[in-house]
């Protein structure tokens, strides 16, 4: 995880590699590694909205065991979804699930939240988008979140009635 985080990625990658082929299952862990792989897959295609399923499925099988473990990480959330948006791996009803648990974890989570609401309206699920940004609204703490959440809110408005 040093050299993780000291951005050494060629090192990182290979320690972490051999520290989840030993069985290591920390949430940590996990997502650094899956962070490392999708970096590498992207790095690899020019079409960087539109990266093949198969050179993200090591991400993303890593992120899911990641979602499993715990402690649970919002940033696990933030990445499945970062990878699920560029690349050509069409959502699944699991897959939505997965990041319903997130927003479920992680409601005031202003980037997650954010992100999954302007996913879900770019798969035109209008319905499922305002429902997220409702429940991350019930649960804002601060004037501040309240606001982001509010001016997200206005967005999303402003998207559906353009279409």
């Amino acid at each position: 995880m040093l050299e993780f985080s000291a951005g050494n990625a060629a090192v990182a990658h290979d320690e972490l590699q051999a520290a989840v082929d030993a069985g290591e299952t920390r949430p940590l862990a996990l997502r650094a590694l899956a962070r490392l792989k999708f970096e590498s897959a992207a790095a690899a295609h020019s079409d960087k909205d539109n990266i093949p399923a198969e050179a993200v499925a090591p991400a993303i099988d890593l992120l899911l065991q990641a979602h499993q473990s715990n402690p649970p990480l919002a940033e696990v959330y933030l990445d499945l979804s970062e990878i699920w948006d560029v690349s050509a791996h069409p959502l699944s009803i699991d897959d939505v699930a997965v990041l319903a648990a997130g927003i479920r974890r992680f409601p005031r989570n202003l980037e997650l939240v954010s992100r999954l609401v302007q996913m879900q309206a770019a798969r035109g699920k209008w319905k499922t988008a305002r429902s997220i940004l409702n429940f991350a609204r019930a649960r804002a703490i601060n004037s501040a979140s309240i606001k982001i959440l509010t001016e997200l809110d206005a967005r999303l408005r402003e998207l559906e009635t353009s279409l």
